[in-house]
């Protein structure tokens, strides 16, 4: 477990780092539509999402988050890590 909170503080290459971005903004854009209902609820009007959508948006915030953790963890140097 240490070895891995060592890599997170190293570089990762430049692809990777896209990657990590990538998957961020796909977890917070579900976590945004998610949040939708509740938005709406404050304007005293009720809004119920599809399930599908709902469902989608769940998945979009577990694979980004679960993305952005694999992508972070990629280093340049896996030598440098002791």
């Amino acid at each position: 477990m240490k070895q891995f909170f060592l890599r997170l503080s190293h570089p990762s290459p430049k692809v990777f780092k896209r990657i990590t971005n990538l998957c961020a903004t796909a977890a917070v854009v579900g976590a945004g539509i998610i949040g939708i209902p509740a938005a709406v609820a404050g304007a005293g009007i009720v809004f119920v999402l599809p399930a599908i959508l709902t469902k989608l948006a769940s998945y979009m915030i577990v694979a980004g988050a679960v993305g952005g953790i694999i992508s972070k963890s990629t280093v340049e140097d896996p030598g440098a890590i002791k």
